[in-house]
């Protein structure tokens, strides 16, 4: 057996203890292995630069994923995202076919902006449940609704976190993924929703959805909305208009949008929105 081959056995072997045995987090375990190996199978040195690197290589990742999340929770928390569910039940309510496609967007958006389905499930998904129920699906229905829904909001663009991963490993810029991802992941969606939800839904219950949504709104003011409208004219302006609109990248994007966010709606506590954020989404950048 050769070295190469041994200390990659003993790689795999230390990190499924780590994992399965000792119940470590995986992005724990692998760092844990990595200094290992690597006094192992180096000259007795840590290498701090080798870890440092390899890190360092996915920031801008990690970067994306945290702004996109403390984005996701202020809007959550100062009242946009239940305002904007409440908006769409009474635009779309009168046709149930056009009401759950618009509730497999509003519960996909959070998984979008941030590449994790905990944000969708957690975010809008908790939102929508209730309104599924109502609607007349059984629970375990609704639950595989949200749940098939997240999972493609992950997939779908602008952020993700799975392709950010293997691009960053290669040297691959993410740019171009937007339509690709979005043609791999809305329609299956779609007709997850509907083939999931469809029959479920009792119409004699729809006029009581709108009108108890109706009657629970009334305040989507445009100042509101302000922080999605500009968060998606900086991420769209770029791409339409390259030779003059500047890109102010991903994380600037959601951190602009998050600030506007602090002046509408509800008043929130950004220290807590933003500790919140992090530690949900520290598993993925991890």
């Amino acid at each position: 057996m050769t070295t190469g081959l041994m200390f990659l056995l003993l790689m795999a072997v230390v990190l499924v203890v780590l994992v399965v045995v000792a119940k470590w987090p995986v992005s724990l375990s692998l760092a844990a292995t990595s200094v290992l190996i690597l006094l192992l199978a180096g000259d007795g040195g840590l290498h701090v630069d080798k870890l440092v690197e390899g890190m360092f290589g996915y920031l801008d990742v990690g970067l994306v994923l945290i702004a996109a999340m403390v984005f996701m929770k202020i809007i959550e928390a100062n009242g946009l995202l239940a305002e904007l569910t409440r908006a769409i039940i009474v635009a779309f309510g009168r046709s149930p076919l056009q009401l759950l496609i618009a509730l497999t967007v509003v519960i996909m958006f959070p998984g979008m902006i941030t590449g994790s389905c905990t944000a969708s499930v957690l975010g809008t998904g908790a939102i929508v449940a209730p309104i599924l129920v109502e609607l007349g699906l059984p629970l375990i229905v609704a639950g595989a609704f949200i749940s098939s829904a997240a999972v493609y909001g992950m997939i779908a663009p602008p952020v993700n976190v799975l392709v950010m991963t293997i691009g960053g490993g290669i040297d691959l810029p993410y740019i171009g993924f937007e339509l690709p991802l979005l043609l791999s992941s809305l329609p299956l969606a779609i007709f997850t929703s509907l083939f999931l939800g469809y029959r479920h839904v009792q119409r004699d219950k729809l006029a009581l959805v709108i009108e108890r949504s109706r009657a629970e709104g009334g305040a989507g003011s445009f100042a509101l909305y302000l922080p999605l409208i500009v968060v998606f004219i900086l991420m769209v302006g770029p791409k339409a208009f390259p030779t003059w609109f500047p890109d102010p990248r991903l994380p600037l994007t959601f951190l602009i949008g998050a600030l506007l966010a602090l002046f509408t709606g509800k008043r929130v506590n950004p220290l807590s929105c933003a500790r919140e954020g992090v530690r949900e989404i520290l598993p993925v950048i991890g």
